[in-house]
């Protein structure tokens, strides 16, 4: 499956949870190098891009979620597996930081990462 339609399902099925996505890839409204998708629910909240298992980073895109990352907000790289549904959160520079085998698991495991960078930045 394609990494888009893979990003379409799940948002689907984060929306199903509750979440509201909103896109930003593609947009005529974003510049190149925004991540996908903006995630808020109530358990986490934040930036989200999605890529392949073998997909990269591009220098914008490393330049942009440093800056949101820098200004406080929440960004990830979500990477899908290859033939699975399990799912790698990884930083930006690659460091896989959990693996997440559901969509509840992928939102616990956000809003827990989230709570550990914030506070190790106190």
């Amino acid at each position: 499956m394609s990494e888009s339609k893979q990003t379409r399902e799940l948002c689907r099925k984060l929306e199903a949870l509750g979440a509201l996505t909103y896109p930003l890839v593609g947009s005529r409204y974003a510049p190149p190098g925004w991540p996908d998708r903006y995630v808020c629910h109530r358990v986490w909240s934040g930036f989200l891009e999605f890529k392949s298992h073998n997909g990269v980073l591009d220098l914008a895109q490393i330049r942009i979620m440093r800056g949101l990352i820098g200004r406080g907000d929440m960004a990830f790289v979500v990477r899908f597996t290859n033939g699975s549904s399990d799912m790698l959160i990884q930083n930006i520079d690659g460091e896989i930081l959990a693996e997440s085998h559901t969509t509840e698991e992928l939102l616990d495991d956000l809003a827990e990462l989230t709570a550990i960078i914030r506070e190790y930045k106190r």
